[in-house]
C-alpha cells in the first residue's frame, strides 16, 4: 500500500506545480509557462499596375432608328450593348448618342453596378447623356466630374464629360474624356471638328503637364486628319498603333471610333467588333483595347 501511494503522488504533484502561479520576479523558462506569440498575418501588397479593357461605342441614338424599316428602339438595343461589355470584359467605356431613354435602359439593366456620367446641358438645368462615360463600380470610384464645351453642328456648343476615376486595384487616379465630334451630315463640319479637337487637346495637354494620366475615347468622325493632330505633340498615342510625334504614321485599320491615352498608358489587344451591325445593335463597331496604368 505504501508503494502504491508513493507512485500515485508523483503525477498529482506535477500537475500542482504546473498549475501554480509563478511568483513575481520568477524567470520564465522558454517554451514553458509563457503564451505562444500570435502570428501576424502579412498584408497583401498593393499591385503596382492595373490592367482593364476600355471601349468606345456609338450606340446609335434611338432618334435615328424610328420608323418602318429601321432598327429596334434604342432601349431594346441596349441589351445588345450590355452583351458586348460582358463578352469583351470591358469595365470602362465612352458612349456616344446615348439618348435619355437609352441611358435609363442602361441604368435599369445594370441595377446600380455601373456608374454612368454625362455632362451638364448648356442651360445647366439637366444632364446631357448623349456623350457619357460608364464604369464598373466594383473596379473604379468616381473622384471628380467636370466637362468641356465643344463645337457641334453649325458651331453650336455641347458639353462633353471629363471624369477623374480611381482604380480600386492599385489606387491609381486618372482622367477620361469622351467625345462625339460633328459629322458632315449637315454640310462640311471640318471647321467645327478642328475646333472641338483643339479644345479637347488643350485640356488633355494641360492635365498631362500636371503629371496626370488621361484616356481619350470617342466617335471623332475623322480618320487620318484626327489621328495626326491628336498625336503630333507626342503626348497621346492610339490603342490601334501608329506613330506618336511630329512624323505621322496613320494606323489604317482604325475607322472613326478611337481609344487613345497619354504615353504612360500601355495598350494591347486592340479590337474592332464589327458584328454590331449584323446583330442590329448599332451602325458603329464596338472598339476596345487592353489598357495598363501604373502607380
Amino acid at each position: 500500500m505504501k508503494k502504491f501511494a508513493s507512485r500515485a503522488a508523483v503525477p498529482v504533484l506535477a500537475v500542482a506545480v504546473s498549475l501554480a502561479p509563478m511568483s513575481a520576479g520568477a524567470a520564465l523558462i522558454p517554451g514553458i509557462g509563457s503564451p505562444a506569440p500570435t502570428p501576424t498575418k502579412p498584408r497583401a501588397a498593393t499591385p503596382a499596375t492595373d490592367t482593364f479593357n476600355v471601349a468606345t461605342f456609338n450606340v446609335l441614338g434611338g432618334g435615328h432608328t424610328r420608323g418602318r424599316g429601321g432598327m429596334r428602339s434604342g432601349p431594346a438595343r441596349m441589351k445588345g450593348t450590355l452583351s458586348l461589355l460582358r463578352k469583351h470584359e470591358v469595365t470602362l467605356a465612352g458612349f456616344q448618342e446615348l439618348e435619355t431613354r437609352q441611358a435609363a435602359a442602361f441604368r435599369k439593366r445594370t441595377k446600380g453596378k455601373w456608374g454612368l456620367v454625362g455632362a451638364p446641358s448648356r442651360s445647366g438645368k439637366s444632364i446631357d447623356n448623349r456623350n457619357a462615360i460608364a464604369f464598373l463600380k466594383h473596379d473604379f470610384s468616381l473622384l471628380k466630374k467636370t466637362s468641356i464645351p465643344i463645337t457641334y453642328f453649325h458651331g453650336n456648343r455641347v458639353n462633353i464629360p471629363l471624369l477623374k476615376l480611381k482604380s480600386k486595384t492599385n489606387g491609381k487616379a486618372f482622367w477620361i474624356l469622351n467625345t462625339h465630334n460633328p459629322a458632315d451630315v449637315h454640310g462640311s463640319a471640318a471647321r467645327w471638328r478642328a475646333e472641338s479637337l483643339r479644345r479637347e487637346l488643350k485640356r488633355i495637354h494641360r492635365l498631362r503637364s500636371q503629371g496626370h494620366t488621361v484616356l481619350f475615347t470617342g466617335d471623332m468622325n475623322d480618320k487620318q486628319a484626327f489621328f495626326c493632330k491628336a498625336t503630333r505633340s507626342g503626348k497621346l498615342h492610339s490603342a490601334s498603333g501608329g506613330s506618336s510625334g511630329k512624323k505621322c504614321r496613320y494606323p489604317s485599320k482604325n475607322g472613326i471610333d478611337w481609344v487613345l491615352g497619354t504615353r504612360d498608358v500601355r495598350f494591347a489587344q486592340w479590337r474592332s467588333d464589327t458584328s454590331t451591325r449584323g446583330r442590329g445593335i448599332s451602325d458603329h463597331p464596338f472598339v476596345f483595347a487592353r489598357a495598363t496604368i501604373s502607380r
